[in-house]
């Protein structure tokens, strides 16, 4: 929570503890190995199936839709709510280009698991 000069009176008290930071750290880092293992898993398994019948590739979804929900949760919730909510990253130069990053990720994930969500006929 460095270089807060815009809104000095804080929401949430800046975390110093180095075992919770890098707890934080460990989680985040965790839940990007999350989203691109299930997108991974979810890409290949729509790949084996794109030649068979509409419902078999129906079927081969749910990995691809589980690691656009995940990254969901860790862009939105995690960088958004959190971090910008909370923690107020938006006040500082890299903290704005990790909310606008976080940004753009969140809202692709989402669209892309509209996509994911319609049956194919």
């Amino acid at each position: 929570m460095e270089a807060h000069d815009y809104y000095t009176n804080r929401i949430f008290l800046p975390i110093t503890n180095p075992v919770l930071v890098t707890t934080a750290y460990v989680v985040i880092i965790a839940g990007e190995l999350l989203v691109g293992v299930l997108s991974l898993k979810g890409a290949w398994d729509l790949w084996c199936k794109r030649k068979g019948r509409a419902y078999e590739f129906n079927s081969a979804k749910t990995f691809a839709i589980l690691g656009c929900g995940m990254a969901v949760v860790v862009w939105f919730g995690g960088f958004m709510v959190f971090g910008g909510g909370l923690f107020q990253i938006w006040q500082s130069d890299v903290g704005a280009g990790s909310f606008r990053d976080a940004f753009t990720v969140a809202v692709t994930s989402g669209i892309i698991m509209l996509f994911l969500n319609n049956p194919d006929p």
